[in-house]
């Protein structure tokens, strides 16, 4: 039968849209999650599952003010809250490009968060993986072992409207690895935490420095969800609508 409802959140850059999100996700009660991306969240959610201590609310929320004093994205974290409080719920980063993230000399030639891998997006629950299988998130680079903070530092150095110009083309892998989501299970709610401009080309084409190739690319990524059932909660506007 596979996923019979999609619900999107839309978030912003420095904005505490953290209680609103939480509201959204105790309101629909999806039965998995996928998020978008930035340059902490990842390691957030490794750290908490290196250490038992860390797997708390608690550390949830400390995180969550960390990342407004770097003015980044707080949905993710009530994301991950959810999925601490509810035991049963999968996890999923969904963030990637089609291109290949690096040169054959290590060159980052694709675009942040550097992974290429849907198969891994779309079939790996990171809150019961175990942690030396998430090194198959990424790419290899030549003449190192797989090394978590070496990659994590290639990462952060992305500016954000970088990353914001390619939402054309990673609304194209997350548009896929979604579709491959709703497709394999069985029933149930998705929800998809990110962006807002992920879902609005009037927000993607006001982000500095957008070319004509981009716009053109760009679609939003509610075109790219293969069933009829779709809402999008903005949670900086809060305005709900049918998508």
């Amino acid at each position: 039968m596979g996923i019979e409802r999609f619900i999107g959140i839309g978030t912003a850059r420095g904005q505490d849209v953290f209680d609103y999100v939480l509201q959204v996700l105790e309101s629909e009660k999806p039965s998995v999650i996928a998020l978008d991306e930035n340059p902490i969240s990842m390691s957030t959610l490794i750290q908490m599952r290196c250490s038992k201590e860390l797997f708390t609310e608690a550390f949830v929320m400390k995180q969550k003010q960390f990342l407004l004093k770097r003015d980044l994205e707080v949905g993710n974290c009530a994301g991950i809250l959810y999925a601490i409080r509810y035991k049963n719920i999968p996890l999923h980063f969904v963030d990637g490009s089609f291109r290949e993230p690096l040169s054959e000399t290590g060159e980052e030639i694709g675009i942040y968060p550097y992974t290429s891998n849907m198969d891994f997006a779309a079939t790996v629950d990171l809150m019961r993986i175990p942690i030396k299988l998430i090194k198959g998130r990424y790419p290899t680079y030549p003449g190192w072992d797989f090394d978590y903070e070496l990659i994590h530092a290639y990462q952060t150095d992305e500016h954000f409207h970088q990353m914001d110009r390619a939402i054309w083309q990673r609304n194209q892998f997350t548009g896929r690895v979604l579709e491959r989501m709703i497709e394999s299970a069985d029933k149930g709610i998705l929800a998809f935490i990110g962006n807002r401009k992920r879902f609005s080309l009037d927000l993607y084409k006001d982000t500095e420095g957008i070319t004509d190739e981009e716009l053109a690319g760009y679609k939003p990524l509610g075109d790219y969800i293969p069933i009829k059932d779709k809402v999008y909660y903005d949670a900086i506007t809060r305005i709900r609508n049918e998508i």
